[in-house]
């Protein structure tokens, strides 16, 4: 068995020592990350959208996150989360990661369109549903979102 002897000018020294390195693994926050294994994200209005951590993550209740995304070979990187219509159709693998103790977890995450085409009127008129014709006349070709 092994005795460690301290002198008696550092004890108080080495009990400050033991109480705050107690103190701070006690206080430390246990992060229980849990990732969707894959999630469908779809564009607005814009044809875009930033990805933020409610939308891959279960119950995230830590402060220190943060989200990375593994861009496609050959589509744009517009920044941090962003995914546009060149990423339309494609599967990214994301990442969450708490920053404090190192935790992780991973999944995929596919871009979609699913807002509505949008018919575009030439002028703001009320057209009765029986002027079928002169309703045609009034509305360009609908236009999706995306323009695909």
């Amino acid at each position: 068995m092994y005795q460690i002897v301290i002198p008696q000018n550092l004890k108080f020294t080495v009990y400050v020592l033991f109480f705050l390195l107690s103190a701070t693994a006690a206080t430390a926050q246990v992060c229980n990350l849990n990732c969707n294994a894959h999630v469908n994200i779809s564009l607005d209005e814009d044809c875009q959208r930033v990805i933020v951590i409610d939308d891959v993550l279960e119950n995230p209740n830590c402060t220190t996150l943060a989200l990375s995304l593994t861009y496609p070979f050959g589509t744009q990187q517009p920044g941090s989360g962003v995914v546009d219509r060149s990423h339309l159709g494609h599967t990214f693998i994301y990442r969450v990661k708490d920053n404090t103790n190192l935790n992780s977890c991973w999944g995929y995450v596919t871009i979609e369109d699913k807002f509505p085409p949008q018919p575009l009127c030439k002028n703001n008129l009320k057209i009765s549903c029986f002027q079928l014709a002169q309703f045609m006349e009034q509305v360009n070709k609908p236009q999706d979102n995306c323009g695909q």
